[in-house]
């Protein structure tokens, strides 16, 4: 028998603060599936906030990207760097089609779902990225924490790149990390300024290696959920940010 090596997953999305006191919905969305325990997908996205349906483009867009990358893998190709992000762009394009089709079967502009998105494939030994907008992938592997996908840079604060927009491609990231991985972390831009060290976006490592150890000691998924949720609640996070927030964990067991 092969190795029994299996991923552990906790996740979590929770209203921002502001969103909360305007009575709007939570814009961030998430998703993953695990391929026979071996191949982690996984996906992030941030509605934005000007757009009226935001939290419908972001829900869309990850679960279309994640469903269609899971039907294109294949672990027997993973060794070529030109499939991954091939199979990697080709799930993106279908979730911004899957927005446009969308807009178009309600009538309004594509800007109306205008959301980013981080989609990943991983395994022991590898993890791939693909990401357009804010946001960030961080990963451990060789006891080294690094951000493999970094915010995207504007001229503006505050601004950055959707899927929905029209040079969304022209701003893409696709990032490869081949080395033995033990752990991953997806954040959405609402963790920016807690997680990730100014300006070069480094891991700030007080505030993964916790998370990462939380991780370790996870038993019940369900139960280690609703503790991320509360942990993304609690005033030591609501009181630097207001934003959404989504904090996606990974480590393979």
């Amino acid at each position: 028998m092969g190795s029994k090596r299996v991923w552990k997953i906790a996740s979590a999305s929770v209203n921002g603060v502001s969103h909360e006191k305007l009575g709007r919905p939570c814009q961030d969305s998430h998703a993953w599936r695990v391929i026979h325990g071996k191949i982690l997908i996984a996906g992030v996205a941030d509605g934005a906030g000007s757009a009226l349906f935001g939290e419908v483009g972001s829900e869309l867009a990850v679960q279309t990207a994640v469903e269609r990358l899971n039907e294109l893998a294949d672990k027997s190709k993973f060794d070529d760097d030109s499939y991954l992000q091939e199979i990697l762009f080709d799930a993106v394009k279908s979730a911004r089609k899957a927005i446009e089709d969308k807009a178009q079967s309600e009538n309004i502009t594509i800007r109306n779902f205008a959301t980013t998105l981080i989609l990943l494939i991983a395994t022991d030994n590898l993890v791939s990225a693909i990401q357009i907008g804010d946001s960030a992938v961080i990963v451990k592997g060789n006891d080294v924490i690094s951000t493999l996908t970094k915010p995207s840079y504007s001229e503006f604060i505050n601004e950055t790149e959707f899927l929905t927009s029209p040079s969304a491609f022209d701003n893409i990231q696709i990032e490869i990390k081949r080395c033995p991985i033990t752990h991953i972390a997806i954040i959405s831009d609402g963790l920016q300024m807690l997680a990730l060290n100014l300006p070069d976006y480094t891991p700030f490592e007080g505030f993964f290696l916790p998370l990462f150890e939380f991780l370790e000691n996870v038993e019940n998924e369900e139960l280690a959920n609703r503790q991320l949720e509360a942990f993304l609640r609690s005033p030591r996070v609501t009181e630097r940010t207001d934003d959404d927030l989504t904090l996606f964990l990974a480590m393979i067991t």
